[in-house]
């Protein structure tokens, strides 16, 4: 409709859908400004869409889609392989090894994060009238 003016950012295009793909009860495909493996498994997660289409990190990153299946671990899909040329053979252990050290820096980054517990106040038992 001419006088409505979408809101641009990031998954925009999701809630609409997931809208036609509830009301209408066919397959649908979730565009716009998707940008990272965790949205994707996000959208296909929550059945927001059936696929996701992806332009701009594949422009940006031919390799975007190996990187995606190193991050996860993923070396073979419904019992085959991924298919890697001959050429990047050599690259495929180097990203799967890659993508290992970022996955553990990344939940090393994560436990430091999380609040330690030691630095809270424990509840006074009312009964003893102490602190535990």
């Amino acid at each position: 409709v001419k006088w409505q003016k979408p809101v641009y950012g990031r998954m925009w295009q999701t809630p609409f859908a997931e809208f036609i793909k509830h009301a209408v009860k066919i397959p649908t495909i979730a565009v716009g400004d998707i940008t990272l493996p965790e949205q994707v498994n996000m959208i296909i997660g929550a059945a927001r869409a059936d696929l996701c289409a992806l332009a701009r990190p594949h422009l940006n990153n031919p390799f975007f889609t190996r990187q995606a299946a190193g991050h996860y671990g993923v070396r073979r899909i419904a019992g085959a392989a991924l298919g890697w040329p001959l050429q990047l053979k050599s690259g495929e252990y180097q990203l799967y090894r890659e993508c290992e050290k970022s996955n553990e820096r990344a939940a090393d980054l994560a436990a430091k994060a999380r609040p330690n517990r030691r630095h809270y106040k424990r509840a006074r038992n009312p009964s003893a009238g102490a602190v535990q």
